[in-house]
């Protein structure tokens, strides 16, 4: 009798303990939900709110004059764009502009794509052309063009269309292919 009464002990002291670590569980799983669903919301926020950054879509890109590097030419910013093309903001002191370019330049077959640099990055700009063998065509510009788009992020993939209004821009190099 005194084993039965043990027995009947332990089963219960087990069951209870079952029940307690199920509740624990299930308000664990609870709460994970939540915070899951929490931070998909902030990440589909995120996401929504690429432009919310500063950049000022849907204005009229002025119709500066560019430089380029190597002859010290000038070129009128609307003469390049011609259809739908990406003007590729760069800095030399972005660490990630290098990185997120070289993905650029490796996944995109179009050459509707310009690379620019402030005037004062001429010597980067140089070097980003010899990298790439000249297989596109950097200039120099001041730093007004970045002021007007109120670029917050490098690097910068601007879409600019036919009428030379900025579309979307985005520091994401394979956003910006999708963008043509």
């Amino acid at each position: 009798m005194y084993f039965n009464f043990i027995n009947s002990l332990l089963i219960l002291i087990c069951l209870v303990m079952v029940i307690y670590l199920l509740y624990r569980l299930l308000t664990w799983w609870s709460k994970y939900k939540k915070w899951i669903d929490s931070v998909e919301k902030r990440f589909e926020q995120r996401e929504l709110n690429i432009n919310s950054s500063g950049f000022a879509q849907g204005i009229k890109i002025p119709n500066l004059i560019l430089k380029d590097p190597w002859d010290n030419s000038y070129i009128e910013l609307h003469n390049l764009v011609h259809n739908d093309s990406i003007l590729v903001f760069l800095d030399k002191s972005c660490l990630q502009c290098s990185i997120n370019f070289e993905e650029f330049f490796n996944s995109n077959q179009k050459d509707n794509y310009f690379v620019i640099f402030k005037e004062q990055d001429v010597d980067k700009a140089k070097e980003l052309v010899m990298l790439y063998n000249n297989s596109f065509r950097v200039y120099l510009v001041n730093q007004s063009l970045y002021k007007t788009l109120k670029l917050k992020f490098m690097p910068a993939f601007v879409k600019i269309n036919h009428n030379y209004i900025a579309e979307n821009a985005t520091p994401v190099p394979y956003k910006a292919i999708h963008f043509l």
